[in-house]
């Protein structure tokens, strides 16, 4: 009884595809990576399945030799039962003949065989969709980047002059009575400033370098 795990990944992969083009995030690729583990871990599996098979039929079946030479000659074109197919052949299913094999062994060999060029097929699919997906992900962060960017500008800008403003709008009596214009502030704002601002690109730039 063959649980058909290909057409279960499959279908998990297009679910997963839909989302790619609704939302791609990182959780999309996170769980992208772990179908890909599964799928490498089936894989294995099914390579030692194969392989265990062949072995069997090896010691069972000591005239399985002679029954090849003579199949060799039929019109039909035979497909190998005995090793792993190819990873780049992604038609296997088109070209397997299990309706012709009459040997039960054969028969789970090349239904196994189907599966493994499917499985393979589906982790190469898994493969583009999370270079897509990092691609989508990282061009979305450098959307959020730019708008993070201006917004930090604007703050770094406006934030000594809030706080200037604050201090001179306190209602006490050495600051009402004082006899200074407005160049007293915009002097001690702009200073100030100037001062936020570098400290702000100093500890962006090179604030890794002194931590460490």
């Amino acid at each position: 009884m063959s649980l058909c795990l290909s057409d279960r990944y499959a279908s998990y992969l297009g679910h997963l595809q839909y989302r790619l083009h609704r939302s791609p995030n990182t959780k999309l690729v996170m769980d992208l990576l772990q179908v890909q583990e599964e799928l490498n871990i089936v894989i294995s599996i099914t390579e030692q399945q194969i392989e265990l098979v062949s072995s069997l039929q090896n010691i069972l079946k000591p005239e399985r030799k002679k029954d090849q030479s003579r199949a060799s000659t039929r019109p039909y074109p035979h497909a190998s039962v005995t090793t792993i197919p190819p990873a780049d052949v992604s038609a296997y299913r088109q070209l397997s003949f299990s309706t012709h094999l009459s040997d039960p062994s054969a028969q789970l060999l090349d239904n196994l065989q189907r599966e493994y060029a499917d499985l393979v097929a589906l982790r190469d699919n898994s493969n583009t969709l999370i270079d897509r997906t990092i691609q989508l992900v990282n061009m979305r962060l450098e959307d959020h980047g730019k708008a993070i960017l201006v917004f930090t500008i604007v703050t770094i800008i406006l934030l000594p002059l809030s706080f200037i403003s604050s201090f001179f709008g306190m209602n006490f009596s050495d600051i009402r009575d004082m006899e200074s214009t407005q160049r007293l502030f915009w002097l001690i704002a702009g200073c100030f400033k100037v001062s936020t601002v570098g400290l702000s690109l100093f500890f962006a730039f090179y604030g890794g370098a002194t931590t460490e």
